[in-house]
């Protein structure tokens, strides 16, 4: 550690490292493009999901309604 207790100064004064090579460009944007699906198809399912549990609430809170207004009545009478 830096004698200031800094870990991001000891960091700092690290050489930098050549980075490796990576290989074939067209492999990255293969993959990156697989990656893209992927995500999209992630974002998509949990969209669903959550507009199947927001349709439940919705209609768990209409069901809790109905039967307050119910119970209501009963006490008017």
């Amino acid at each position: 550690m830096a004698r200031d207790g800094s870990w991001t100064t000891e960091m700092d004064n690290q050489p930098s490292e050549p980075a490796s090579d990576t290989g074939d460009l067209g492999d990255i944007t293969r993959s990156s493009k697989a990656g893209d699906c992927e995500l999209e198809a992630v974002v998509h399912d949990l969209r669903d999901r959550m507009m199947r549990l927001e349709q439940h609430v919705i209609k768990t809170e209409k069901v809790k309604l109905l039967i307050f207004c119910h119970d209501l009545k009963f006490l008017l009478v």
